[in-house]
């Protein structure tokens, strides 16, 4: 687990041209992979400079995610879509907000508020409970996530950034003592 505070101050900030520290390197490349190995030795040799503090990479290549690939043909035959899948699942995992909002109207005051249902979270704390997640879908019977996809944990990029259309991965360096001193009057 890494941590962060980027400056806070609007003066950091416009010395630094929009970027989180005032050294700002990219490494750009067809293999990201590749891209954060490099990333990574570079980072160390930069660590061991003088003035150099919180040295880090922008992004983080270790994001725990879980992937559910889901099995068109398997969901075919029980008579479930994709879309009705994803539905369920964001109903479920998010609120019913993002799929289909609702909303009621206190006639006393005239103020509409929103409805939004969701499972609870502590329903779904394990992969077992999202494999029984419920897919409904209109004109089928209810079926379970796990008996149409297939569920695993992974790790993910957790931010992806781009330049045209090539991955990037950045990392900053703020500074620290006389070296900030002197990198803000020049």
């Amino acid at each position: 687990m890494s941590f962060s505070f980027l400056p806070a101050d609007i003066v950091s900030q416009i010395l630094n041209f929009g970027a989180p520290a005032p050294i700002d390197l990219q490494i750009r490349g067809n293999d990201l992979a590749a891209d954060y190995g490099y990333a990574n030795k570079l980072l160390a040799q930069v660590r061991n400079i003088t003035g150099v503090a919180d040295a880090r990479i922008q992004q983080s290549a270790g994001q725990p995610t879980i992937n559910v690939n889901m099995d068109r043909t398997r969901a075919r035959y029980t008579g479930v879509t994709a879309a009705d899948v994803t539905d369920s699942m964001v109903v479920n995992l998010a609120s019913s907000i993002q799929v289909a909002p609702t909303y009621w109207l206190n006639n006393k005051n005239g103020v509409t508020y929103p409805i939004a249902l969701q499972t609870p979270q502590y329903q779904i704390d394990t992969l077992p409970a999202l494999q029984n997640l419920p897919i409904n879908a209109t004109g089928a019977p209810t079926t379970v996530l796990g008996g149409i996809a297939d569920i695993r944990r992974a790790r993910s990029n957790a931010v992806v950034s781009q330049y045209d259309i090539a991955r990037w991965c950045r990392y900053t360096q703020p500074l620290k003592g006389a070296i900030w001193a002197q990198s803000r009057a020049t």
